[in-house]
């Protein structure tokens, strides 16, 4: 069962480009994306993504009260 307001994250290689790939997904959706010229940076920049979205959650979620922070769920190479 997935949580409402989960967060997800995935990282992995650029193909014949060269880099990694990163993506940051919010409810089924694509909330941020990037290339990154290593692994260790592409995940770094992801959750970068992931900790400002949660942040402003957090401050819509001050306003409203009532909602859950969302969980942060890595799937990548």
């Amino acid at each position: 069962m997935a949580r409402e307001n989960a967060l997800s994250y995935s990282v992995s290689a650029n193909g014949p480009a060269g880099g990694w790939y990163w993506e940051v997904i919010a409810d089924r959706n694509i909330i941020a994306r990037g290339l990154a010229p290593t692994r260790v940076r592409a995940r770094a920049d992801a959750l970068k993504a992931a900790a400002s979205h949660i942040e402003r959650q957090s401050e819509d979620l001050s306003q409203s009260r009532g909602d859950v922070l969302p969980s942060l769920h890595f799937e990548g190479a």
